[in-house]
């Protein structure tokens, strides 16, 4: 009698570590789905910087591009207005423009 009550007691400690281990398998896939969502989104993070920071050389070298377009008119518009400024006072006199 002593052993069915031994037996029982195994059986029932057995189902709750059966019950335990069925817990932990579900709680260890919820935590490596949740860990593999996280590294796709940290890939897709990660890829996003590098899109930005490549956007990002790419305006700085437009921008570049654009301050080199406007500032070489503009030195040549100096410079002709200089040619001008000189031309009129040979022409004029240095008397006018002192």
């Amino acid at each position: 009698m002593r052993y069915k009550g031994v037996a029982a007691e195994l059986d029932k400690e057995k189902r709750l570590i059966e019950l335990d281990l069925a817990a932990t398998r579900s709680a260890y896939g919820r935590i490596k789905e949740a860990l593999l969502k996280s590294e796709i989104a940290r890939g897709a993070a990660e890829e996003a910087e590098k899109k930005a920071h490549e956007d990002l050389e790419a305006k700085q070298t437009r921008s570049c591009g654009f301050s080199d377009d406007v500032d070489r008119p503009k030195k040549m518009l100096r410079e002709k207005e200089e040619a001008i400024l000189q031309a009129c006072k040979r022409t004029c006199g240095s008397k006018i423009w002192s």
